[in-house]
């Protein structure tokens, strides 16, 4: 029989290799999970069907870990809860809660060193969410993510990526976390999420050519701060009522060839903010057919700042359209582009020939903004008539008139579409960020806007 398998060596090695369902329930394979990851092997299928099971866990196989009736497990308030360390594993359906609270050790939810899916997971009274830690090609779907009730400075990230290459983040919503952390993470998809009530709602550092799309991002200090990131997609996304202490919608530092489309920026107290972005100076960002809309300023560009192609944006009903710290203009970047400018609430001109275009350029100019970016404070009198009046006076009399911030060549005299942009009326506005926010943020209450000026020129 040398050299040959017995029939009864070929069955035994058949049902090794045979992935099994092993049922953790009163009366099923085992009474708890811990015991039945102890006896599982890769590929095997476990299902969970509720109980309280205590933590740590740690997956070391490829399982896929299925809970039926929602199970929780619950990590005793010491270390993370679940530590996924083989490629392949998944885990859906549960409940996770009661992480320990160091910081310096990341205590999370889940943490995962390895290729893992985790799909309509509940974390709650967790420090760190979900924790990817080089652990490419991963997918967290349709998860709920709720931070600890703490100060927001103590709280942890609700997720966390990093060098965690080829992953998709989609239809997750997080509430009251820190940050959505991205970092040194190449070819990412983040869509379809909502992240409310923290800090930055994304955060995205050194991580090149994602898809940032079709996400929610509301009532957060800042709702994405994109940084040192090339060749990134950011479309359909909705930046709202993030009114921190910068408070911008979205906001680009020393980012390259990133394209800007589509997505809605209202109720921001910056709605656009550029900072050396394109930081190269062979390249070019794109901003185009974004609704700008009802943001203390509109966009907030620094003084470096060229290379950005502005073209079919709305820019409606801002406290300052655009602005830049530092005095000077925003010429160096394209408010036209291939003969299309932007539509602006405030443009005075008009359309004879009817092609859309209005007659003469919109020059964005006026003598109270350009005080504001020397003194800061007088935002205060943003919707006064005393700053009207001064806007009127540089109007009647040049000699007062500061330079023009921006020239565009072709503005759009029609608003963009009316499903998008606030009617221009205060209580109109002020209704269609409710209904933008329904679900979302806060209250529009006290967020300042104060009656619309359609901008000052």
């Amino acid at each position: 029989m040398n050299g040959f398998l017995t029939a009864s060596a070929i069955v035994g090695l058949a049902l090794t290799l045979t992935p099994r369902t092993i049922v953790v329930a009163p009366g099923g394979d085992h009474a708890g999970l811990a015991a039945a990851l102890e006896s599982a092997r890769d590929g095997d299928r476990i299902e969970v069907r509720g109980g309280v099971h205590p933590g740590p866990i740690l997956v070391e196989h490829a399982v896929d870990i299925v809970g039926f009736e929602r199970p929780v497990i619950d990590g005793g308030g010491e270390g993370t809860v679940v530590t996924i360390t083989a490629a392949g594993a998944s885990i859906r359906g549960f409940l996770i809660r009661n992480s320990g609270d160091r910081g310096d050790k990341e205590d999370s939810g889940i943490r995962a060193e390895a290729s893992v899916t985790v799909e309509d997971v509940i974390l709650e009274d967790v420090l760190y969410g979900i924790n990817l830690k080089a652990a490419r090609r991963s997918v967290l779907r349709g998860n709920i993510v709720r931070g600890r009730d703490i100060h927001i400075a103590r709280r942890g990230d609700a997720i966390r990526a990093w060098e965690s290459h080829d992953s998709i983040i989609e239809d997750n919503v997080v509430e009251g976390a820190r940050d959505v952390v991205i970092w040194y993470s190449e070819r990412l998809r983040i869509a379809g999420n909502t992240i409310r009530d923290g800090r930055y709602g994304l955060h995205y550092m050194y991580s090149h050519h994602g898809d940032i799309q079709g996400n929610r991002l509301e009532g957060n200090s800042v709702g994405a701060f994109i940084m040192y990131s090339t060749g990134l997609s950011i479309r359909d996304n909705v930046f709202a009522a993030n009114h921190g202490s910068s408070g911008y919608g979205l906001a680009l530092k020393d980012s390259d060839e990133v394209s800007i489309s589509d997505n809605v920026m209202a109720g921001n107290r910056v709605g656009l903010y550029l900072d050396n972005s394109p930081s190269r100076q062979d390249v070019h960002n794109t901003v185009e057919r974004n609704t700008i809309a009802w943001n203390d300023i509109g966009a907030l560009l620094q003084p470096s700042v060229a290379r950005n192609n502005f073209s079919g944006n709305g820019f409606v009903e801002n406290g300052q359209q655009v602005a830049l710290t530092g005095g000077r203009t925003a010429d160096g970047n394209a408010w036209s582009f291939e003969g299309v400018g932007n539509h602006w609430s405030n443009y005075a001109g008009l359309d004879a020939d009817g092609d859309g275009i209005g007659d003469r350029p919109h020059v964005e100019v006026a003598l109270f903004d350009a005080m504001l970016e020397r003194h800061p404070l007088l935002r205060l009198f943003i919707h006064s008539p005393a700053a009207n009046a001064l806007d009127l006076a540089a109007r009647a009399f040049p000699i007062f008139r500061p330079p023009p911030t921006l020239t565009d060549d072709a503005p759009i005299v029609a608003a963009p579409p009316a499903s998008v942009v606030s009617p221009a009326t205060s209580a109109g506005g002020l209704a269609w960020l409710a209904a933008l926010l329904v679900g979302g943020a806060a209250s529009v209450v006290g967020w300042g806007f104060g009656t619309p000026t359609g901008g000052r020129s």
